[in-house]
């Protein structure tokens, strides 16, 4: 009984720290390789990561929302990334199903018998945790962004309130305009418009994004909040679902605020949303770049 007890656990202890095989390359995989290549060149450089704008009036609490405008956005930062390469688009159920093929894995709740929604392939993919996220990009041979890369994608140089520009124009993307509006998910890259100046689309609206990073303050700030340090991700990019409901003109006044480049929101990264996804982004330049969506 001691030898078998022994050789039980010797086996448990080969299973726990045996290091993970890598996933094998997709470069060797045509049709895989393709659809992960289309990518945007966001060049090294200086940025300006977060705000030093204050919400002196009160206006979030002024409409029920308990985290002051700008809170933990703040101290703003003068950042230098090097160059890395960004999704131009959402990961889709198109390019999530060669993952789910190539792997065996798990597939979103939504899907039936191994497949997407008929006439989704090129809607982003949803209900996937920060896990699956960080799964999936492993495998494309990429990472989920950084906060501060995903800001610097959708802010620009020049450091934009929003990918288009420093002018709310909730036209832009797809978001649901007004109170009580019924607006869905939609195809990536379906609002031009509100392409960032490097050409990524769909980074504010359609979907909320996981980033790679837990949710903490920034070097120097001095916003408390319960949720620092609990082991939360962040999200970035607000999505089509809405805002909540808001009295008068307030709905359009927090969509502007939520709409924001800086915006951050949290969850908890085992959990899915059906306004949630991810794209990926590397340092490695993909060998062909702007390959056709779908």
């Amino acid at each position: 009984m001691k030898t078998l007890t022994q050789a039980l656990l010797i086996l448990i202890a080969v299973i726990l720290f045996t290091p993970t095989a890598p996933y094998a390359s997709i470069e060797d995989k045509p049709d895989y390789a393709r659809m992960e290549s289309d990518m945007v060149n966001i060049p090294a450089g200086q940025f300006l990561f977060g705000s030093n704008k204050k919400d002196e009036k009160g206006e979030s609490l002024a409409l029920g929302i308990p985290k002051p405008w700008y809170a933990d956005e703040g101290p703003q930062q003068k950042i230098f990334l090097k160059a890395f390469y960004i999704d131009r688009y959402e990961v889709t159920n198109g390019r999530y199903k060669n993952f789910i093929d190539d792997l065996g894995a798990i597939p979103p709740v939504y899907w039936k018998d191994n497949n997407y929604p008929e006439g989704s392939v090129d809607f982003p993919v949803i209900m996937t945790n920060w896990y699956d996220a960080v799964n999936f990009c492993k495998w494309a041979g990429k990472r989920l962004p950084t906060e501060k890369e995903w800001e610097k994608a959708a802010r620009g140089s020049d450091g934009y309130e929003y990918p288009w520009g420093n002018e709310f124009k909730p036209e832009n993307a797809n978001l649901t305009r007004k109170l009580g509006g019924k607006s869905s998910l939609a195809k990536v890259g379906s609002f031009p418009k509100g392409a960032s100046s490097e050409g990524v689309h769909d980074l504010v609206g359609n979907v909320w994004e996981w980033v790679s990073d837990d949710y903490q303050p920034y070097k120097g700030s001095s916003w408390k909040s319960s949720s620092y340090g609990e082991g939360l991700k962040v999200l970035r990019g607000i999505s089509v679902s809405g805002v909540g409901h808001y009295p008068g003109d307030g709905y359009l006044k927090a969509l502007k605020m939520f709409a924001r480049s800086g915006y951050r929101q949290q969850l908890n990264p085992d959990e899915g949303a059906p306004d949630l996804g991810f794209r990926c982004v590397t340092e490695k330049k993909p060998k062909i770049l702007g390959a056709a969506l779908g």
